[in-house]
């Protein structure tokens, strides 16, 4: 089944082309100090196209960050299964987002989600010529997806949510972005609630359906032994004598020092306990560790190049090694939950691995997930930080609640799979039936 938008979704309304001059006017202001930035100089690939080795009328994957990044990574594999004969390639927002993306689309088909001024907007989609675009989540930029309509591409939005903290600002901007939801072709809602809010923006019911949560086909359910045996020589785990494990992860500001509470608490009862610190952004290591500096913290990027011996407090200030910290755990504790803002990091990753899951109240990016495993038993949630240091005495006392409560979570989240083949069959409703020939191998 294909879908054509209506004409109207063609012709910029009055607030598409203020936007439309705003960013014009914007954009050389924002390359210059992008290009002059020592830390966000990357981010001024969002202005120009790289070489593009993937061949025209491909299926073109966006995940703004890290997060979207490896929720789409089973999208990806499958739908170059599905359809065989069309190219895929993968767009990013944010630096780590970017770098992962590199390392699972490779070279050529591993792009910057391009800036929203009609230039960067027209080399890429002139370079990429893709047949359609599958948003991941939810990012809405309306320059894109008004040069989208005009050039007849379909875009979807797969797994697709709006967050509390989302809502409020799409619909106090309703006059410009009521018209960009308006030219989506399709969306693949993760429930009920994120599927009225999609039609709530202005995107028509008929488009809309409901698929499930990635986040369950995302995570991994065995580790990588090589990985995982690296890392464990790393921190010094791989004798006898080796005590539990700690990993404190995605760390957001605030959560370093809850964690520097609780070493502090519970180090001289657990000495033989591996405590680690995994921040969401690598780049604020040197801040974190001035907060950890009482505990003489080493970094994970000194064990692996040998210039530091374990201890027993580490910051891993590398990327790409949480899966396999996480499988190293005894317990995980999962960041950005504790404190308003944030509203939580996955909860699965860890829970996959039979990892048993704290949190705290704050999980509003991930309310399916949590709440399976809270329904399975599978994970702790917390009321407030100042039972952390309790709750982490208590699980390290009791082996065998912690393997009760790790086991219930991986349970859950097998029976939360699928949702990966339930979102590609919403994408293959707006791709041209001659390309449905590799569906199915």
């Amino acid at each position: 089944m294909m879908y054509f938008l209506p004409w109207e979704a063609h012709v910029l309304t009055w607030s598409e082309k203020l936007y439309r001059q705003m960013i014009v006017a914007a954009a050389p202001l924002m390359r210059t100090v992008l290009e002059r930035s020592s830390r966000y100089r990357p981010l001024a690939g969002r202005f120009w196209m790289q070489p593009c080795s993937v061949p025209p009328g491909g299926i073109w994957f966006h995940a703004c960050s890290l997060g979207e990044v490896n929720t789409a990574r089973p999208l990806l594999r499958d739908a170059e299964e599905m359809w065989p004969d069309c190219p895929v390639l993968l767009s990013a927002s944010t630096i780590s987002g970017y770098t992962r993306a590199s390392d699972l689309a490779g070279p050529g088909r591993s792009y910057w989600f391009p800036f929203d001024d009609p230039g960067s907007l027209s080399r890429f989609f002139n370079r990429a010529a893709p047949q359609v675009i599958a948003l991941v989540e939810t990012e809405i930029w309306p320059g894109f997806l008004a040069e989208a309509a005009r050039r007849g591409i379909p875009v979807a939005v797969l797994n697709g949510r709006i967050s509390d903290k989302a809502l409020p600002r799409y619909r106090r901007f309703g006059a410009l972005f009521r018209p960009a939801f308006a030219k989506l072709a399709l969306v693949a809602a993760q429930n009920e609630t994120y599927a009225e809010r999609f039609c709530m923006l202005g995107v028509p019911e008929s488009r809309i359906r409901i698929a499930g949560s990635l986040k369950f086909d995302a995570v991994t359910l065995e580790p990588d032994p090589d990985k995982q045996h690296h890392l464990r020589a790393c921190l010094g785990l791989s004798g006898s004598g080796s005590g539990a494990v700690v990993v404190f992860g995605s760390t957001r500001p605030g959560d370093e020092l809850l964690a520097a509470d609780c070493i502090d608490a519970l180090q001289g009862d657990f000495p033989e306990v591996c405590w680690i610190v995994a921040p969401r952004h690598v780049e604020r290591a040197d801040e974190i560790d001035r907060v950890l500096n009482r505990f003489k913290a080493v970094r994970l990027s000194a064990l692996r190049s040998g210039k530091s011996r374990p201890g027993k407090v580490v910051l891993a200030d590398t990327l790409g090694d949480l899966t396999g910290l996480y499988s190293l755990a005894s317990v995980a504790v999962i960041g950005g939950s504790f404190f308003p803002g944030v509203e939580g990091h996955n909860p699965l990753e860890s829970a996959a691995l039979g990892v048993p899951t704290v949190y705290g109240p704050y999980m509003g990016n991930f309310p399916d997930a949590a709440a399976a495993l809270e329904r399975a038993g599978g994970s702790l949630r917390l009321a407030d930080p100042e039972q952390l240091k309790e709750t982490l005495r208590r699980l390290l006392a009791d082996s065998e609640e912690r393997v009760l409560v790790g086991s219930r979570g991986r349970k859950a989240v097998q029976a939360g799979q699928g949702a990966v083949r339930r979102n590609l069959a919403c994408l293959a409703e707006i791709i041209p039936s001659e390309n449905h020939g590799g569906q199915g191998r």
